[in-house]
């Protein structure tokens, strides 16, 4: 298990005006029900077709999925993107978009943070318990990865991430090595 788990950075590029949306959003994301079960966004039952829902948001491509966020709006403009799942498998970052019935022109940019997994093609041979794994550096700013190698009977079979890292916009490469010897395992790291 990752004790430092990825986390994603949505920044919002163009606040985009949604005009319908009031500044008491967080008030109309989960509205108490009125008579007969039916979501009452304004006190009074019959109106609450009429009004605005808040915009939602999209993640598409970068080759993973079940990435989950929404959005912050104050005073009608998406101002913020809080992720509540990172999802998995991502190889790239991924395209951010809003959807909305009454508002446009909001834009973000989603950045794969971290490393979340390594999968080894070839395990290796000959590797003692105090074989390490490291991490190519992200492009540009950002903290480097760090994990610690599952050996079994000299055989690499896993990694255990122990700090994601952060700015990688690509799988980092993985290097294994041993000061004893150990054949040249290979494993491919999916942000």
């Amino acid at each position: 298990m990752n004790p430092n788990p990825r986390m994603w950075i949505v920044t919002v590029l163009a606040a985009g005006l949604c005009v319908g949306l009031s500044p008491t959003y967080a008030q109309l994301a989960n509205p108490a029900p009125g008579p007969g079960g039916t979501p009452d966004y304004f006190g009074t039952t019959p109106n609450y077709a009429l009004s605005s829902l808040p915009p939602t948001v999209g993640f598409s491509g970068g080759g993973g999925d079940g990435a989950v966020a929404v959005p912050t709006v104050q005073a009608g403009v998406i101002t913020a993107v809080k992720v509540l799942n990172g999802g998995a498998g991502f190889t790239s970052a991924p395209t951010v978009a809003f959807t909305s019935l009454d508002g446009a022109g909001a834009t973000a940019t989603a950045v794969v943070n971290g490393v979340g997994t390594v999968t080894m093609t070839d395990g290796g041979g000959g590797y003692s318990a105090a074989a390490t794994v490291t991490f190519s550096a992200p492009g540009g700013t950002g903290a480097t990865a760090t994990g610690t190698p599952n050996v079994v009977n000299g055989v690499i079979t896993g990694v255990t991430i122990t700090n994601s890292g952060s700015g990688y916009t690509q799988p980092p490469t993985v290097t294994f090595a041993d000061a004893g010897g150990g054949r040249r395992a290979t494993g491919t790291a999916a942000i």
